[in-house]
């Protein structure tokens, strides 16, 4: 009897053994998925936060450009109200295609 008895607890030693190795395998393929599935969640954020930032660098390169292109209006507009007031002094008058509104028209609507 103590012959059957020390068999079956080594069939029940190998299972709980095999079931073991069995758990660890499993608990190991789950970290690695995890691991992934962590890798792919940074990656995703990276892009989202890449996606956001270039953006953020069009909308201030269009201001920039809104900008400039206002100071070059207003610069055309002051140089043609000086040629104005120059006239108004006593100068002699602007040439006609000297003063052209169409220029500070075309910088503002861009």
């Amino acid at each position: 009897m103590s012959v059957v008895a020390a068999i079956l607890s080594g069939i029940g030693a190998l299972i709980t053994a095999l079931g073991g190795v069995w758990i660890g395998v499993v608990k190991a393929r789950s970290d690695t998925q995890a691991v992934k599935g962590s890798r792919m969640d940074a990656w995703r954020h990276a892009l989202i936060m890449q996606a956001d930032l270039d953006d953020e660098r069009a909308k201030r390169r269009g201001v920039e450009v809104d900008n400039h292109r206002l100071r070059m209006a207003l610069v055309t507009a002051v140089k043609h109200l000086e040629q104005l007031i120059r006239w108004a002094g006593g100068a002699k008058p602007p040439r006609t295609d000297d003063i052209d509104l169409d220029e500070i028209k075309g910088l503002l609507k861009a």
